[in-house]
Order: C-alpha cells, then structure tokens, then sequence
C-alpha cells in the first residue's frame, strides 16, 4: 500500500467515523463534509480537479463507508462522478447520482422522459 493510500485510508475512516454519530442530522450537514474532502471526485482525474484515484482507492473508501454504515449515497457518487468525467462533462455542483430506470428521449441535446430508481435522488441538485 502506497503512503498516499495510507493517508487516504485514515482520513476516510476518521472522517466516517465521526459522521456515524450524526445519522440523524440533516443530509446536507452529513454529506457537506463528505464532498469538502472530495471523496466524490476520487476516480476523476487530478487534471480535472479531482482525486486522481485508482479503483482499488475507491475500493478501500467506500468498504470503509459500508463498515461505518454512512447514511449517504457515496458509491453512487464515485461513479457518477466518474461517468461524468469520462464522457467530458464537468461535474455539477452538490450530489450526483445514478438512475436505474430512465424512459424517454434526447431531442437537441436535451432529455424528455422520466427517471426513477435514483438512490437519494431528492437529496440530488441534478
């Protein structure tokens, strides 16, 4: 294991721990601190203002966020992040997620249709 997943490791288990303490507190203060240290962004590239991490980083963070039972939707904004960048979008600010059921269109770029199935999604600001 490298030193800078040593560190990573630590911050997520610390930073986790102390959030388990707060499952009542209202969404925004638990997932705050979460997006400030830019778990989100850990597979989007440095260039591109994220963590630059590897899939075993994000691997050992969100096992992590499962033994601590965080009350937030972090796997699925690792790789919605991670979607994101690799498409060439930038991501938008706040929670991003994932739908698992989408029906409709795209006309000129833009989307018709419904989404359901999206974990969190009205906690998500897009």
């Amino acid at each position: 294991m490298s030193d800078e997943q040593t560190l990573l490791i630590e911050a997520a288990d610390r930073q986790f721990g102390d959030l388990a303490a707060k499952r009542s507190a209202p969404f925004a203060e638990r997932w705050s601190p979460i997006e400030e240290a830019g778990f989100p962004l850990l597979l989007v590239p440095e260039a591109d203002g994220g963590f630059g991490g590897r899939w075993v980083d994000a691997f050992a963070v969100l096992r992590l966020a499962g033994y601590h039972a965080l009350a937030a939707p972090l796997g699925e904004a690792v790789v919605a992040a991670w979607l994101i960048n690799r498409c060439g979008l930038a991501a938008p600010e706040g929670l991003t997620t994932l739908a698992v059921r989408i029906e409709g269109a795209v006309d000129g770029g833009r989307f018709t249709g419904t989404v359901s199935g999206v974990p969190w999604g009205r906690e998500a600001g897009n």
